[in-house]
């Protein structure tokens, strides 16, 4: 399917359960991923089997959508996750819950304050802070230079732009779940070399709202080994009351 996002068109995946739908998760890639990343599309056929509507989508630039990447931010992001929250609502309901993984979990935070449908977010081996990003990706020097150059992001060469590194250094989607008060579920690995799980904790002890941490024995970073995928898929169905 397709839908509208904040620069044109964006393609997406609705996976629906068999029987009545129980509540519908919106679930965000990492970033420069995209909807068909091994963790993203096993969690959310997990979820389906249980009794969710899970729409998952290509944000502006990756994967199967239209778009120039290197002209998009944390902010762009999420007015495509807004958008996305829309035509899951047209398509099936308005998201209960927002889910995302890494950098797609930050997002997924705001999102989640933003939604009145929504009760709460669940984020995936996410930094406490977008800022944590500029500390592990390499070649930014340049993009602050030329506004914009090629860098490369787990194994995939693309071009970031300095309004990314702008967005990265001052947004806080945290702040913004916390004061909303909704529910915060944490999944992560601890063994995570791109997100330490020390990340996690400082998020869990800044949120004011109901909260648990969760830790993702034998994960990755991205959450490529299945069996702690379908952990994942198993704690997210249990938060979120299937």
């Amino acid at each position: 399917m397709t839908f509208e996002g904040h620069a044109g068109p964006l393609a997406a995946k609705l996976e629906r359960p068999e029987g009545p739908v129980r509540v519908a998760v919106l679930f965000l890639h990492a970033f420069t991923g995209d909807k068909d990343m091994l963790a993203v599309a096993r969690i959310a056929r997990a979820l389906a089997a249980r009794g969710a509507a899970v729409l998952r989508f290509d944000a502006t630039g990756l994967g199967e959508s239209r778009g120039d990447f290197a002209k998009t931010g944390l902010r762009s992001w999420l007015a495509d996750a807004l958008a996305a929250a829309a035509a899951l609502e047209r398509a099936a309901r308005a998201p209960d819950f927002v889910a995302g993984l890494s950098l797609g979990g930050t997002v997924a935070l705001a999102a989640a304050a933003r939604l009145p449908s929504a009760r709460g977010a669940a984020a995936l081996n996410a930094p406490e802070r977008p800022a944590h990003l500029l500390s592990v990706l390499p070649g930014l020097d340049a993009v602050r230079r030329h506004g914009a150059a090629p860098v490369e992001v787990a194994g995939r060469r693309v071009r970031l732009g300095a309004g990314l590194l702008e967005e990265l250094a001052a947004d806080d989607p945290a702040a913004e779940l916390s004061a909303a008060g909704k529910s915060l579920l944490l999944l992560h690995a601890p063994a995570d070399d791109i997100v330490p799980f020390a990340e996690a904790e400082r998020l869990f002890a800044r949120h004011a709202g109901p909260k648990r941490l969760v830790r993702l024995e034998g994960g990755d970073h991205l959450l490529s080994v299945r069996t702690v995928a379908e952990t994942a898929a198993a704690e997210l169905a249990s938060w979120a009351g299937l």
